[in-house]
């Protein structure tokens, strides 16, 4: 049935050589078949644009060829030739596509299944008042990776498509809350700038696959910029926007080109920043678990440099599919932190009484301890400033890469909620904070058992958490607590008691419990934080290696 709408769809396309008249169609068949009908076409179209080599979209005929070898696509047709325009128009004229069925036939099965399974009136009539889910555009299937995405390396760069997507895209986004001189939307400026990016070149200049995907991109950015959150439609047409930009990213990834474009507006994730952040990717890595191989992009911000409070190295992006290390991030983390801590200054543990005093002891054992670590690992580099960051840089990298690879392995199983967690929290297991909670906790300690270098580190960067004072709650806090007690009934460290108690983290205990870390081996630390990973999640960990 959904195959019969799209070849439908195709046809109509192919006589008015468009194919936003075959997208268009598709939006007036059964609801309920509406959003796989799309990723169906979508994925044709992209392959048929691959698989055709038409690089000139300007001339109808050459629309007409990719949406004809979409169609033999569809129907499954394998033997033609897409690149040859004669054979595939001859193929797709041999066949007559059956005109669909105009019931919503799929609408009434699905209703009647509902019914039939309602066990009260009140239940059916909640799905007929429902009403059809959003119908806003659904990203189809990511293709295939090739090259470097499959293999691993450096991908392309492009000075045109940098400054496209790093300074121009930012400047028409920045126009959503931008105002006039008389308060209201700036309005002309927005269609300006819109209009200089449709005739920018530097997309149509790598191919029609990423020329249409940035113009469909532009079109849904352009519904999006005049609405906001109180508006209905502002979630409908930010998760089109999110789609579109999705695909954007798959075809520059098609053409070996290494930008990704994170559209950010619907996540749930605090410290997310909302918005559309376009990245270099400087490389493209594997992280290994067993038989196991994880895909990692190592990026950098274009445009405008995020804001130095954020304290995120990486993120695992699930419309991507693929772990990402911020490697602007990391570089300020190892300036910011490591280098002084190389030269003597110990970890603050905060500004606070308590931490200026009582926790001075432990800072600067902390420091310390992460001294050591760096200058085994550093080794001659240690006597170079400019060597040493290059060296940390790459160690910490590599330990987050880590960290975001173990969220992806999670991610695609199902997640034991341990019990200390559970204790601590005030959610329920399957609340997001909850759900975020249980997740840090495993990459944490899998990061601390995989780290060969800079486990302690790790260890007092979680820590740190913890010992804070005064702002927001976070999901590390209680993750701190967890990871360190599981991991000193590991090492033999006697407990003082409880470091959570009357709804508080008592610092005096939880200090009690990693002053004595400093002084373990990074072979100790390691097996402490497998063994602690596999007791609570109740299975053994597969540790991970680059």
């Amino acid at each position: 049935m959904v195959r019969r709408h799209v070849l439908h769809a195709l046809a109509a396309g192919i006589e008015a050589a468009d194919e936003d008249v075959a997208r268009k169609a598709l939006a007036r068949i059964d609801w309920i078949l509406r959003g796989r009908a799309r990723r169906v076409l979508e994925a044709a179209l992209l392959e048929a644009v691959l698989k055709t080599g038409v690089s000139d979209y300007a001339q109808p005929a050459s629309v007409r060829h990719v949406l004809r070898a979409a169609a033999l696509l569809v129907r499954g047709e394998t033997a033609v030739e897409l690149a040859d325009a004669t054979r595939v128009a001859a193929a797709h004229e041999a066949f007559e596509p059956r005109p669909p069925l105009r019931w919503p036939v799929a609408t009434v099965v699905a209703g009647a299944v509902a019914l039939a399974t309602a066990t009260t009136v009140a239940a059916a009539t909640a799905f007929v008042v429902a009403g059809p889910p959003s119908a806003a555009y659904e990203r189809p299937a990511a293709p295939a990776p090739v090259g470097v995405f499959r293999d691993g390396g450096a991908p392309k760069r492009d000075a045109a498509l940098e400054q496209t997507l790093g300074v121009q895209l930012p400047a028409l986004v920045s126009t959503a809350a931008a105002v006039a001189h008389d308060g209201a939307p700036d309005e002309r400026r927005r269609a300006a700038l819109l209009a200089q990016l449709r005739a920018d070149p530097a997309m149509a200049m790598h191919g029609p696959a990423i020329a249409g995907a940035w113009q469909n991109a532009l079109d849904a950015l352009e519904a999006w910029l005049p609405i906001a959150p109180p508006n209905p439609a502002w979630r409908e047409v930010s998760a089109d926007l999110r789609a579109r930009l999705d695909l954007l990213s798959d075809a520059l990834a098609q053409q070996e080109l290494g930008y990704y474009v994170d559209p950010e507006m619907l996540g749930d994730h605090p410290r997310r920043r909302s918005g559309i952040h376009a990245y270099r990717i400087e490389t493209i890595g594997f992280v290994r678990a067993n038989d196991r191989k994880v895909r990692v992009l190592d990026v950098r911000r274009l445009g405008a440099a995020p804001d130095r409070g954020g304290a995120m190295l990486g993120l695992t992006s699930e419309e991507l599919e693929t772990p990402v290390v911020l490697l602007d991030a990391i570089d300020r983390k190892v300036q910011d932190q490591l280098m002084p801590i190389l030269g003597g200054a110990p970890l603050s543990l905060g500004d606070d009484p308590w931490a200026l005093r009582r926790g001075r002891a432990l800072s600067l054992a902390a420091g310390g301890a992460i001294r050591r670590e760096l200058l085994a690992a550093l080794y001659t580099d240690a006597q170079s400033a400019e060597k040493a960051m290059t060296r940390a840089r790459q160690l910490v990298a590599t330990s987050v890469r880590h960290h975001e690879a173990q969220h992806h392995i999670d991610k695609g199983g199902a997640l034991a909620h341990p019990l200390p967690l559970a204790r601590i929290l005030a959610e329920r297991k399957n609340e997001p904070f909850a759900v975020r909670a249980r997740y840090e906790l495993s990459a944490y300690l899998s990061q601390i058992a995989s780290d060969t270098w800079l486990p302690q580190l790790t260890l007092w960067s979680l820590a740190k958490h913890a010992f804070r004072r005064g702002g927001p709650r976070s999901e590390e806090q209680f993750v701190a607590v967890v990871a360190v007690e599981a991991m000193a009934r590991q090492l033999g460290i006697t407990s003082p008691g409880p470091v959570v108690h009357g709804g508080e983290i008592d610092r005096d205990r939880l200090a009690a419990l990693l002053a004595p870390m400093v002084e373990r081996t990074t072979v100790e630390l390691r097996s402490a934080a497998a063994a602690a990973w596999g007791e609570l999640f109740e299975e053994p960990l597969a540790r991970l290696y680059d």
